[in-house]
């Protein structure tokens, strides 16, 4: 059977494009590791008074950036943050060091900052013409989630069912996390076990909506334990990493180890799992 890719571009659009004027928020706060459970600013009076160097200038897609060292992200400090012309959070970038897939820089996931440097960053708002205004949000965080806006504007769903509809692969419920949904570029809904072929980013829903996402690296980008960059506090070896997965058949077959950063949205003592469970298939 011919299957018309013009028709099969033109519906992945329109889906994308349904999914990036969601009117849900998406949580009303910004805490960063798992464990660890560090908050960060939502505001850049709370940014500035936490030490982080907020940017004048605007970029007319991402607003103004921030970082905890000057001259931009850092090995040991790698989270961007993003904000409008409000002042409030407008999306979240993370940098990348050491060999990642080519196939994530090819497809425009991953950006080249410099040699064995990458970036990928998500837009909590809309981008243009309104983020450098001074018109704020009802929303403290934000309505979706877009990757690179300026380049792939790739939208990521915040409501379960568009992930099942976009053919994300559903996952295991983590107390604290909800359902993990992740995405192989080439085999989705199936895995093919292959990290290189692996979304970067996998999404957690908690009763039918988002909860978290984390920044995934098959790279290990943590230093040692009390020296985690950012990124949760330590590496997980595969056995570890296909927790995340109700798959007995999860075998990577080009990395052993994982740096995963969560991100949380909403309140992450409020979610549970079925039963009781804690993490598992449940």
């Amino acid at each position: 059977m011919m299957i018309d890719s013009g028709r099969v571009v033109c519906m992945l659009g329109f889906l994308s494009l349904a999914m990036a004027f969601s009117t849900t928020s998406i949580g009303d706060r910004l805490v960063y590791s798992y464990n660890i459970y560090s908050s960060l600013p939502t505001t850049t009076a709370e940014a500035t008074k936490a030490g982080w160097i907020v940017n004048s200038s605007c970029h007319p897609v991402y607003g103004h950036s921030a970082s905890k060292t000057a001259g931009g992200a850092s090995q040991e400090t790698p989270i961007t943050l993003f904000f409008n012309g409000a002042g409030q959070i407008s999306g979240i970038g993370m940098h990348y060091y050491g060999k990642v897939s080519n196939l994530l820089v090819e497809r425009g996931f991953l950006k080249t900052v410099e040699s064995n440097v990458h970036s990928i960053s998500v837009l909590f708002r809309a981008a243009t013409p309104s983020i450098c205004g001074s018109s704020s949000s009802s929303f403290p965080l934000g309505d979706r989630l877009t990757v690179h806006p300026d380049t792939i504007n790739y939208s990521l769903p915040v409501i379960e069912t568009e992930a099942g509809a976009a053919r994300w692969t559903n996952g295991s419920c983590f107390a604290s996390m909800g359902y993990h949904h992740f995405f192989d570029l080439t085999t989705a809904p199936q895995m093919s076990w292959v990290a290189d072929n692996m979304l970067p980013i996998s999404l957690m829903y908690n009763e039918g909506v988002i909860n978290a996402m984390f920044f995934a690296a098959s790279t290990v980008q943590q230093a040692q334990i009390f020296r985690n960059h950012m990124w949760d506090r330590v590496p997980l070896p595969d056995v570890l990493m296909c927790k995340n997965w109700c798959d007995k058949d999860c075998k990577w077959h080009d990395t052993d180890f994982w740096s995963t950063a969560h991100i949380f949205f909403r309140d992450h003592t409020k979610v549970t799992c079925p039963g009781g469970c804690t993490l598992g298939c449940c």
